[in-house]
């Protein structure tokens, strides 16, 4: 039993004796919620008087309180996870033996009980219910020895005559496990239970485009929690960034509490100065129990150019907000942070074919002219010819092969035929940045500007048809999915890329 090695004693009985001493389970509350941290405690107590006068030794191993606790569904309860925690108690500890190990119980001091003084002790255990229903504990129970009369003996000492074993019984313990409630459950629940505050990191923080990175977010308890219970986020939609998926994930226990640092690796697509506040939810159980809404904190990051790239862009992005924030409105450009031109990368294959380089002068002699359309008020008659005239000339590009600058501050020729596009003509390259940095010189806005959830409405603010702003929007849908988990079109995408760009130029020439 236990590996200590039984005391050699003659035969005895085991009889009840709950005037003695008693056993008892506790926890410290009836109905709880699933992952909610539920304190069990094991209580027992012995007269004071016959535990210093009367207990006998069990096992060859000394005890500083010789009894032998049984409770194994209070140590591993079915159904509910152990939760760790750290030991706020100071003590005084004492020995005893629980099921097939030794530990040490806190001795909680002296209670009277039917006029009788009791020493008590308890053993505490932090656990979490995995489903709704019911934690239910078996009773416990109390084993020890002792003896009424003793003889001196030359070799053993003091030798008991009278030698009896006692099992005390204590009572079950159920408590009622509710469901979280769906009412009020916020988008961003991650499964926390409790208060808990997280935070960001990314490494490295400058980076050109298509550079990979870690980014970590880091989950702290404000008391015991079940951590084990979070799912690692997906962060779908997480602006700026392709995300590949979880890459380490580690929980431990400090000095401040419990955590766990989950670490993703991702993909910067997007010109833009910071990583966003990522949403999170917890349920505080209370009282009053409720749905607990949080954001970390936006994560400054700088965007590097490539070298040799030209030096009016050269320098960060300005972490001037957690995104790439709002159009600056009707009339104004979107400067970088030395007044150049926003960003962005280039898309597309191959070089530049003869010709082309005359296309881009005449492009960037119109700048000026074209920023007066820009803006997403009404779409007066003014922004309408001026998208026109994007859309004209970004056709023309797409439809011929021609990279195309995601940095859309570019000026556009006057509407016209698209040179050379042959019926039939696919674009270069992945066709989700060709669309991106079409619909960027569409919008005459940075990439960054095309990824956000409202394309829709600014295609049809600068004077889009309504059917064909729909159209464009649910292709870059489909042509992202699978960056985040979701199918791919079963033909790539490329022949609806086409033909959605030849209804824009034919919508931009006057013929749609």
């Amino acid at each position: 039993m236990l590996g200590f090695g039984l005391v050699l004693a003659a035969p005895c009985v085991a009889v009840q004796d709950p005037e003695r001493a008693f056993v008892e389970l506790l926890g410290d509350r009836t109905v709880a919620f699933v992952h909610e941290p539920v304190e069990l405690t094991l209580r027992f107590g012995i007269e004071t008087s016959f535990l210093d006068e009367n207990l006998l030794q069990l096992f060859r191993r000394k005890l500083h309180v010789p009894v032998q606790l049984r409770a194994e569904s209070w140590r591993r309860p079915p159904g509910a996870t152990t939760v760790p925690t750290r030991s706020t108690s100071a003590g005084p500890f004492r020995s005893v033996a629980l099921d097939h190990a030794i530990l040490d119980a806190e001795l909680m001091g002296t209670v009277v009980r039917d006029g009788r003084p009791f020493t008590v002790f308890a053993l505490r255990h932090v656990v979490a219910a995995r489903e709704q229903g019911s934690l239910l504990l078996s009773a416990p129970s109390l084993s020890f020895a002792y003896a009424t009369r003793f003889r001196d003996d030359f070799v053993s000492g003091r030798v008991p005559e009278d030698r009896r074993d006692v099992v005390i019984t204590g009572e079950p313990l159920e408590i009622e496990i509710l469901p979280l409630p769906d009412e009020g459950r916020p988008p961003a629940s991650w499964g926390l239970v409790g208060l808990f505050s997280v935070s960001a990191s990314i490494e490295p923080s400058q980076l050109m485009l298509g550079d990979r990175a870690r980014l970590g977010l880091t989950v702290l308890a404000a008391g015991p929690a079940d951590l084990l219970a979070l799912e690692p986020p997906r962060l779908d939609g997480l602006y700026g960034f392709q995300v590949h998926g979880l890459v380490d994930d580690v929980r431990r226990t400090d000095e401040q509490g419990d955590r766990r640092t989950m670490t993703y690796d991702v993909t910067l697509t997007a010109d833009v100065p910071r990583v966003p506040a990522i949403p999170f939810a917890s349920f505080d159980p209370g009282p009053p129990p409720r749905w607990v809404d949080g954001r970390t904190e936006p994560l400054r990051i700088e965007v590097l150019l490539p070298a040799g790239a030209e030096a009016g862009a050269a320098g960060p992005v300005p972490a001037s907000g957690p995104g790439p924030g709002p159009d600056p409105g009707p009339g104004h450009a979107a400067p970088d942070a030395d007044g150049g031109a926003p960003r962005g990368d280039e898309i597309g294959e191959g070089e530049l074919p003869p010709g082309v380089l005359g296309v881009g002068a005449l492009l960037l002699a119109l700048l000026a002219w074209l920023a007066r359309g820009r803006g997403d008020g009404p779409a007066t008659e003014e922004r309408v010819t001026l998208t026109r005239a994007r859309v004209a000339a970004a056709a023309a590009a797409v439809l011929r092969g021609v990279p195309l600058a995601t940095a859309s501050t570019t000026a556009v020729p006057a509407p016209g035929p698209a040179p050379g596009a042959a019926p039939g003509a696919h674009p270069a390259g992945d066709p989700l940045p060709v669309l991106t940095a079409f619909l960027s010189a569409c919008l005459d806005r940075p990439a960054a500007a095309v990824m956000a959830p409202d394309l829709r409405p600014r295609l049809c603010g600068v004077g889009v048809p309504e059917e064909l702003a729909a159209r464009a929007a649910g292709l870059l849908d489909r042509l992202a999915a699978p960056r985040y988990g979701g199918p791919a079109p079963a033909d790539g995408g490329r022949p609806e890329l086409v033909v959605l760009v030849g209804e824009f130029d034919a919508w931009a020439r006057g013929e749609g």
